[in-house]
C-alpha cells in the first residue's frame, strides 16, 4: 500500500496523439488486432508520448514501483500501439542525466508537447508516476501539483509542476481529445492542512473540460495499492489499466467491438476492486468523461499474430458502429448519467402475456448509469433531513444499490436530484436499445452477466456496475439483475393495447406501480428480460431487492429532441 509521509502518490496519464504519421506499421499482438479508433470519423494515432516515472526523491519518500510502471506503460505504447517516439523520463537505475525527471526538464518537455498540439486534431498523452500534492499557487489559489525528483515540500510552487495549470492549458489549446488517468492515493484528504479538497478531488464533467475523460485509481478516503510481488510488481491500478488498453477481452465493448473509455473503466473498476478485496482492502476506481465513450482502440475479433496499424491519413473502411453514448455527472448528487438519444425503438415482446410488442418514439433524456447507491442516498438524507430507511438484513454498504425504499421515497429523491423515476418506455429503451434484444447484452440469458439466483441462491445484492459485459447498448449497467427498479407508470396488464406511440406515461391511475429488471433474488430467467413487466403495491413498504434509478430531462435533452 502506498501510504506516503510527504503527500499523495499518483500516476497521471494524458495521451497526446498527433495527427500525422508515416506509412502503416506492423506490431506483434498475442491474439487481437488493435487499431487506433477513428473519432468523429477522423482517424488519428499516438506517435509521440511523454512518459515520466519518479522513484527516487531528494526531499520525499522513495516510491518503489512508479519508475517501473512508467517503463511498462512506455513498453505498451511501443509494442502494442506502434509508437515511434516515446520520451521516457525516469529516475530508475541506468537513466541518463538528460532523462532525469527534474522540474526544469519536465517543464521543457511539456512546452514541447503544447507546441505540437493542433486544435481540433491532436489527441494527447503525458504519463506521470510519482508523488503529488495540494498547495497554494503564487496567486493564493488552491492547485494540484506533480512532484519532480527535486521537488521541495517547503516550496511547492517554486519546485513542483502545477497540474491544475496543465489541465487548464490543454483546455485552451483545444486538442481533439484528452485522456487523464491518475493512480493516486486519496486517503489523505484533509490531512496536514490540505483541507477537504486535497489532491485527487473528484471533478465534475464541466470542471474537466470539453473533450476530456478522467479515470482515477480509487475513491476519496482510499489508497492506491501495490500488487503482491508474487502476482506482479506494479501498482494494482496501472497493472489492470495496461491489461485493458492491451485489449483484454473483458475490456472490449461488445457492441462497439472496441476498447472505449467506458468499457476500459468498467474493466479496471471491477478488476481493481476484486484484487483489492483479495488483499483485504478496498480500492475502486472512479471515472468520468465529457466526450462520451472515447474509443481507445478498435478490436478485430479474428485471431491474428501480426497486424498493421492503419495510416491515419487514409480513410478507414466503413463500419457499422452505433452512435457513441454520452456520459456526464448530475451536479446535484454527482451520479453518472447516460444520454439516450431521441428516436424509435421496439417495446414489448409477444412472448409475454402483458407486453404486446409495438413501436414507441421517445424524445431524448439522461438516465442514471447505475441504480442509486446507498452512498448517494445517504448524502441526500444528510442534505434534506430525510431519514434513512431501516437497514436490510445484509446491512448498508456504500456501493450497493439503495433498497428498502418505497416508491414515494424514490420519487422524493428523484425530485431532489432534478429528475423523475423513468417511465416504463424510458427504462426499456435504455435497457435494450433499438434492436429489440431480449437482454441488455444480447439474445440469450447469461448468468455471469447479472446478479441473480438462477443457479446459486444469493443472500444479498452486490456493488453496482461490477458485472462486466452486462451493459446495455448505451452503456447503462445493472438493467438486468441486482435489484428491481421502480418506474413512474401505474401497472395495467393491457395498457400496451392503447398506449400512446410517443412518450407514453402509463395509465392515469392504479394501485400497482411497475418494477423492472429482476433482482438478486430472482430465480427465473424471464425476470431479467428487457421487456418483462413486474409490479408492486404503490403503498407497499420498501423491499431489500428493490431499488431505483433517475431520469433527467435538461436543456441538452430538450434541444436534441427538437
Amino acid at each position: 500500500m502506498r501510504l506516503l509521509e510527504y503527500t499523495v502518490c499518483f500516476v497521471l496519464l494524458l495521451l497526446c496523439l498527433p495527427f500525422a504519421s508515416s506509412a502503416a506499421e506492423t506490431v506483434s499482438l498475442p491474439s487481437k488486432q488493435i487499431i487506433e479508433s477513428p473519432v468523429a470519423r477522423t482517424p488519428s494515432f499516438a506517435k509521440y508520448a511523454l512518459v515520466i516515472g519518479v522513484t527516487d526523491y531528494e526531499s520525499a519518500s522513495r516510491l518503489s514501483v512508479c519508475g517501473k510502471d512508467a517503463l511498462n506503460f512506455a513498453s505498451l505504447l511501443k509494442t502494442k500501439f506502434g509508437f515511434d517516439g516515446v520520451i521516457v523520463m525516469t529516475s530508475e537505475p541506468g537513466a541518463t542525466a538528460a532523462s532525469r525527471p527534474t522540474q526544469r526538464k519536465i517543464k521543457k518537455a511539456l512546452e514541447e508537447l503544447y507546441t505540437g498540439i493542433v486544435p481540433g486534431v491532436s489527441e494527447v498523452v503525458v504519463y506521470f508516476s510519482g508523488h503529488g500534492t495540494r498547495s497554494k499557487d503564487h496567486s493564493g489559489n488552491d492547485a494540484d501539483w506533480l512532484v519532480p525528483e527535486d521537488g521541495d515540500p517547503k516550496d511547492v510552487p517554486g519546485s513542483c509542476i502545477n497540474y491544475t495549470s496543465i489541465r487548464e492549458r490543454l483546455v485552451t489549446l483545444r486538442p481533439k481529445r484528452v485522456l487523464l488517468v491518475t493512480d493516486a492515493c486519496r486517503d489523505l484528504l484533509g490531512a496536514k492542512g490540505v483541507g477537504p479538497s486535497g489532491f485527487g478531488k473528484s471533478l465534475s464533467v464541466s470542471e474537466i473540460g470539453n473533450g476530456m475523460a478522467e479515470l482515477q485509481s480509487c475513491q476519496p478516503t482510499e489508497s492506491s495499492l501495490e500488487g503482491d510481488p508474487r502476482d506482479f510488481k506494479e501498482s494494482v491500478f496501472t497493472h489492470f489499466l495496461i491489461q485493458g488498453m492491451s485489449g483484454h477481452p473483458d475490456a472490449v465493448s461488445d457492441d462497439l467491438k472496441s476498447v472505449t473509455f467506458d468499457s476500459l473503466q468498467q474493466y479496471v473498476k471491477f478488476s481493481v476492486h476484486k484484487y483489492a478485496a483479495g488483499l483485504h482492502s478496498t480500492q475502486t476506481p472512479d471515472g468520468r468523461s465529457s466526450s462520451g465513450a472515447m474509443v481507445i482502440a478498435l478490436v478485430d475479433s479474428s485471431v491474428v499474430s501480426q497486424v498493421a496499424l492503419v495510416d491515419p491519413l487514409r480513410k478507414l473502411p466503413s463500419m457499422d458502429i452505433p452512435a457513441l453514448p454520452s456520459i456526464r455527472k448530475n451536479p446535484i448528487d454527482t451520479t453518472d448519467m447516460i444520454f439516450i438519444p431521441a428516436g424509435e425503438f421496439v417495446m414489448g415482446s409477444d412472448l409475454l402475456p402483458d407486453a404486446l410488442q409495438h413501436k414507441v418514439h421517445l424524445t431524448s433524456y439522461w438516465i442514471y448509469k447505475a441504480p442509486v447507491t446507498v452512498s448517494a442516498y445517504r448524502k441526500y438524507c444528510q442534505v434534506t433531513g430525510a431519514a434513512m430507511p431501516v437497514a436490510p438484513s445484509y446491512g448498508w454498504h456504500d456501493e450497493y444499490p439503495m433498497t428498502n425504499v418505497n416508491v414515494q421515497q424514490c420519487e422524493a429523491y428523484a425530485a431532489w436530484a432534478g429528475g423523475t423515476l423513468p417511465t416504463e418506455a424510458q427504462w426499456e429503451k435504455a435497457a435494450r436499445g433499438t434492436d429489440a434484444r431480449d437482454y441488455p447484452w444480447g439474445a440469450t440469458f447469461d448468468g455471469s452477466r447479472c446478479i441473480n439466483s438462477v443457479d446459486t441462491r444469493r443472500s444479498e445484492p452486490a456493488a453496482v456496475g461490477l458485472r462486466l459485459k452486462s451493459s446495455s447498448p448505451y452503456g447503462v449497467v445493472d438493467m438486468s439483475g441486482n435489484v428491481w427498479q421502480w418506474c413512474s407508470d401505474w401497472y395495467q396488464a393491457d395498457y400496451y393495447k392503447s398506449a400512446s406511440p410517443k412518450n407514453p406515461i402509463g395509465p392515469a391511475k392504479g394501485t400497482l406501480r411497475v418494477c423492472r429488471g429482476g433482482s438478486w433474488k430472482s430465480d427465473s430467467t424471464v425476470a431479467f428480460q428487457t421487456a418483462f413487466r413486474s409490479s408492486q403495491l404503490a403503498t407497499a413498504n420498501g423491499q431489500p431487492d428493490t431499488g431505483f434509478r433517475v431520469v433527467v430531462v435538461d436543456d441538452v435533452a430538450r434541444q436534441t429532441s427538437q
